[in-house]
C-alpha cells in the first residue's frame, strides 16, 4: 500500500463517519496523524486517530472505533489506535519543542530521525481501536 493509497482510505473512512453522524450526537472524527518504527519509510506504519466528543455522545464510542475500522484497509487497522483527549496537544508540543514549524504540526509523517519519539508520545496518549468481528 502506498502513501497515496492509505491517505485516501482514511479520508473515505473520514467523510463515511463524519456524514453519518452530522445528524447525531456520536463522536466525530477531527484530526489523525502518522508515525512509524520504519526509519527507511516513516510513514503509515501506525495511524492515530483523535475524536472529539460531541454532546451526550459517550455511549456511541464503541461505535464509531468499529465504523470507522471497518471503512480502513484491514492490515492498516490492524496497527490503528484511538488517541485521548489532547493527544495531539502532546504531539504539538513534543514537535515544537524538536523544532518543527506550525505547519507541520498535522502533518501525517515523521521525518525519520523523530519516528521513535513522536510515536512514543502518541503511544502513551492513545488505546488500541478494537476491530469488528
Amino acid at each position: 500500500m502506498t502513501e497515496q493509497q492509505l491517505m485516501q482510505s482514511i479520508c473515505e473512512a473520514l467523510e463515511e463517519l463524519n456524514s453519518k453522524n452530522s445528524n447525531s450526537s456520536q463522536r466525530t472524527l477531527v484530526d489523525y496523524c502518522a508515525a512509524s518504527l520504519n526509519r527507511e519509510d516513516a510513514f503509515y506504519y501506525t495511524v492515530f486517530i483523535e475524536l472529539e466528543p460531541s454532546y451526550e455522545a459517550q455511549k456511541q464510542e464503541q461505535i464509531d472505533w468499529r465504523t470507522f475500522a471497518a471503512t480502513i484497509d484491514a492490515g492498516v487497522c490492524a496497527k490503528n489506535r484511538l488517541c485521548q483527549k489532547n493527544a495531539f496537544e502532546a504531539l504539538k508540543k513534543s514537535q515544537r519543542a524538536r523544532g518543527s514549524h506550525f505547519e507541520q504540526f498535522k502533518v501525517p509523517r515523521a521525518i525519520p530521525a523523530e519516528a521513535h519519539y513522536l510515536l512514543n508520545v502518541m503511544m502513551q496518549h492513545s488505546i488500541p481501536i478494537p476491530l469488528p468481528n
